[in-house]
């Protein structure tokens, strides 16, 4: 293998190859220049212009000449080399998703490789990076043999200290990435140990003649990465595609750590919840973890402390809905939230997930589905069966508590006579003219039900006789004081109404005291219309009317 090696070495200018790889590595570096704005992607250009400045230098060093010329050649290396290691771990960082460090911390990096830089190039004046140079023999052609000082020694662990960190955060990435991206996870690992493996093989002198093979390590490493970032799309395809799925649903989606913090959310939250003007500030840093706008998280975290929202906060998966107001007058929104459990690999909880979908639109429907099911088209009355479901709910519960309760039967007299004078739409206007009359004279807690053509039923929970008889009477007052207006016509119409007010007895259902208020309309009615008549079992009559 060695001699396979040493024949390659003679028969293949290693200049070339060399120069060829500095070539590409700048190559790589414009494709790097093409992706900014992707994470990682400006560093990854200047991974490989320091590259190609490491490689060119090289090929001058091995290209032969006095012990000045190629010394002058390796402090051009280390212009290159100085870099490579503080760049590469900040690469890593942002293509994690990792936070960088602070500030000082990256000055204080990039202040090591400065002194590298002035170390070897001042190194005549006190031998600190090379103690003594001298021309080997022992080789192809001719190579430098070097006496290693202090300071070289204090940058080669500053170098790999950094590329082992960078190392291991590649690799902690990829062990924790999704399954279908976990292959391409693996391809920046994958570089990262090919240049480590070059590295150490320079270091145990294990490569021919000394000769230092990191460009070569870096090079590879950089079409690695090319692979990575434009066959595989790793660079692009990740962030861009979160970019565009996130921001381009309606859905809210907010994460929250396992204390609470809100780390991440989309536009679309801002907005469902109001906060759209208050983030404008931070829209373009409202994405990844480490760059969301810390007023937006605030103002995201105030907003979500609602008591609807604990229990599912709380557990870290369930459903719930909340109002918020919106610019229309008097209207709020409504807010569906969905929670689910953010896991690591051993499925542990780490965190929450939010997702706030608008369903104002759908609530509306579904209550104006319900008020179709359960209302009579026409008057806006409740239908007969929505009507007897809350009849026999207050039935019960007035039974329970034994407080009174009250029912009325009302029916239009000669309501026949309208539609055959006046035709079936001004019997349509006379029916919607009675219920509003009717609705404008019950409490609140009253209901109004219409059982058939002109049949209508009243339903008084917790109403004494008195007051029962009293709200009947102003019933066929208010139909009997004005006639209904119709294209310019008035139509004179009266109402009968029957009566029935009692304590629910154990064992009674509520169909008796309708059938015993029918019974009443029908005696009213008997007795000239235009009345109210009260049935009672403990009148000599079961006949009690109020007439004009």
């Amino acid at each position: 293998m060695g001699l396979l090696v040493i024949l390659m070495l003679k028969s293949l200018p290693l200049s070339a190859v060399l120069l060829l790889s500095a070539g590409l590595c700048i190559f790589l570096g414009f494709v790097g220049t093409l992706r900014r704005g992707i994470p990682g992607a400006r560093s990854f250009s200047l991974i490989m212009i320091a590259s190609a400045i490491y490689a060119g230098a090289e090929a001058f060093e091995l290209s032969g000449g006095d012990l000045g010329h190629i010394l002058l050649a390796v402090k051009f290396e280390y212009i290159g080399i100085s870099v490579l290691a503080p760049l590469w771990l900040l690469f890593t960082l942002e293509f994690c998703d990792r936070r960088l460090p602070p500030k000082p911390i990256v000055i204080l990096i990039f202040a090591e490789s400065a002194f590298t830089v002035a170390m070897i190039w001042t190194t005549e004046l006190h031998g600190l990076f090379y103690s003594h140079a001298w021309i080997r023999n022992d080789g192809p052609f001719p190579l430098i043999g070097l006496e290693h000082g202090i300071a070289y020694w204090i940058h080669t662990v500053a170098m790999w200290v950094e590329t082992v960190a960078g190392f291991f955060v590649l690799a902690i990435y990829a062990y924790r990435a999704p399954a279908p991206v976990r292959d391409s996870a693996l391809l920046p690992v994958a570089g990262t140990l090919i240049n480590l493996v070059s590295n150490i093989m320079l270091l145990s002198g294990a490569t021919p003649y000394g000769i230092d093979i990191g460009p070569f390590g870096m090079t590879i490493a950089g079409v690695v990465f090319a692979v990575a970032i434009n066959g595989r799309h790793f660079l692009i395809l990740l962030p861009v595609a979160r970019e565009l799925i996130l921001e381009s649903i309606d859905d809210g989606l907010v994460i929250l750590d396992s204390s609470g913090t809100v780390v991440d959310f989309n536009r679309s939250a801002a907005t469902l919840l109001g906060l759209e003007e208050s983030s404008a500030g931070d829209k373009k840093e409202r994405c990844g973890v480490d760059r969301v706008g810390h007023s937006g998280r605030d103002l995201l975290a105030a907003a979500l402390r609602r008591p609807e929202l604990e229990p599912i906060l709380a557990s870290g998966e369930g459903c719930s809905n909340f109002d918020i107001p919106s610019e229309e007058l008097f209207k709020s929104r409504r807010i569906r939230a969905r929670t689910f459990p953010v896991k690591d690999q051993r499925e542990r909880s780490i965190g929450v997930c939010i997702l706030l979908t608008d369903v104002t639109e759908t609530a509306l429907l579904i209550d104006k589905l319900a008020e179709l099911a359960s209302t009579d088209g026409l008057t806006g009355a409740l239908n007969r069966r929505r009507f007897r479901e809350m009849c026999e709910r207050d039935f019960e519960l007035a039974k329970r508590s034994v407080k009174y309760f009250g029912i009325l039967m009302l029916d239009l007299d000669f309501f026949k006579l309208v539609n055959d004078g006046w035709g079936h739409a001004a019997g349509d206007e006379v029916l919607k003219e009675i219920c509003r009359r009717c609705k404008s004279e019950l409490r609140c807690s009253d209901a109004l039900g219409r059982l058939g053509g002109d049949e209508f039923a009243i339903l008084l929970p917790f109403s004494d006789l008195e007051g029962t008889l009293a709200a009947a009477e102003r019933l066929r007052a208010a139909i009997d004081e004005s006639p209904v207006a119709w294209e310019g016509n008035r139509i004179t119409v009266t109402i009968s109404v029957g009566a029935c007010n009692g304590v629910p007895a154990e064992g009674e259902d509520f169909s008796l005291f309708l059938r015993h208020a029918d019974d009443a309309l029908y005696s009213a009615k008997a007795a000239g219309r235009n009345r109210v008549a009260l049935w009672s079992e403990v009148l000599d009559s079961n006949i009690s009317t109020f007439s004009d």
